[in-house]
């Protein structure tokens, strides 16, 4: 990094959130070293939204865009992977948000907390409007859903309509941009509303709200860590990242491996030296520690201007452009046919 330059060190929690009734929740607690946010987005409004986002957290740290020269290399740490505590379900004595809220505070919070739920709900649920039906709905969300449909039709005639009352923008257009690049790897974008997601869902929101009373001043932000484990894998080269495989029990934890070396090997992440750096070499052998760190890597990316932002979703919800729209890496839209930010 530049010397003589102002730096801030930031802590960064990634979450994995699981089933209420499980104990494969889990945190993993991270830090970053930086001088400046960097951003992808090209053009000057949304930059500008994206400026005025980070500022209300980071008042101190400049954000440029990528295009002024500076590479991440010379303003951003590697991400450091400090600690972890995995199998947080309910006890006899407490549930599992208390036993969650109680490792996070045990953690010392952070500035940027990651949760890889969705943290917003599809547009029918938040509307008060006398409801036309999909296809007259004025509102822009619907609107932009109902482009993406129309896009889609060009290449799969059998396209259903968006369902705006289950879907949200996103799951929508990375059904579309993302999904068919990446269809090898077993992927899909499942509506958050769906009879399987909708009580994680749920449980993702008000997750958030409650750690925002606790931290007011802590970014939160919402990831999908399936998502950018391809994404990263992709980035540093590994090409043969499977869904299913990384899952696996008895062959995920190799593949795990392979793509935490790559992380260091590119200098995208590192473990901590101390006394936590025995236990942090364990990361692969757990897969919901793993996803939490990669989480918590999705941050990095947002800070460092490599993560997918549509600049179409930024006009949409410029009070709140963290949630609602997952911070992807880059990497997952390698060949993606998109109008985003590369």
């Amino acid at each position: 990094m530049v010397a003589g330059r102002y730096e801030q060190q930031i802590k960064i929690i990634g979450i994995h959130l699981a089933g209420t009734n499980t104990k494969k929740s889990a945190i993993v607690r991270t830090s970053v070293q930086l001088s400046r946010i960097l951003s992808g987005l090209p053009n000057q409004y949304e930059f500008q939204v994206l400026k005025d986002a980070f500022a209300a957290y980071f008042p101190q740290l400049p954000v440029e865009p990528i295009e002024t020269g500076h590479q991440w290399r010379n303003c951003i740490s590697p991400l450091f992977w400090e600690a972890f505590t995995p199998d947080l379900g309910a006890t006899s004595y407490q549930d599992s948000d208390n036993r969650l809220l109680e490792a996070l505070n045990d953690l010392g919070g952070a500035h940027i907390f990651c949760i890889d739920t969705p943290l917003s709900l599809p547009p029918c649920l938040n509307c008060n409007l006398i409801c036309p039906g999909t296809m007259e709905c004025p509102t822009n969300t619907v609107s932009h859903m109902r482009k993406e449909w129309e896009f889609s039709k060009k290449i799969f005639k059998k396209m259903r309509l968006p369902q705006p009352y289950i879907d949200r923008y996103f799951e929508v257009f990375a059904r579309n941009h993302f999904e068919k690049d990446i269809i090898p790897t077993g992927l899909e974008f499942e509506a958050v509303m769906s009879s399987s997601r909708a009580p994680l869902t749920a449980r993702g929101i008000r997750l958030a709200r409650e750690i925002q009373s606790r931290y007011p001043h802590a970014l939160i932000l919402e990831t999908n860590s399936h998502a950018s484990t391809i994404g990263w894998a992709l980035i540093c080269g590994e090409n043969n990242v499977r869904y299913n495989l990384y899952r696996s029990p008895t062959q995920g934890a190799k593949q795990r491996a392979q793509i935490l070396q790559n992380l260091e090997t590119f200098r995208i992440a590192v473990r901590s030296a101390g006394i936590h750096e025995l236990l942090l070499n364990e990361i692969h052998y757990h897969l919901e520690v793993f996803l939490a760190a990669i989480s918590a890597q999705s941050a990095w990316g947002l800070l460092t201007g490599l993560v997918v932002i549509n600049p179409e979703f930024l006009t949409l919800n410029a009070s709140s452009p963290f949630r609602g729209w997952p911070c992807i890496p880059k990497g997952i839209i390698s060949h993606a046919r998109s109008k985003i930010s590369e």
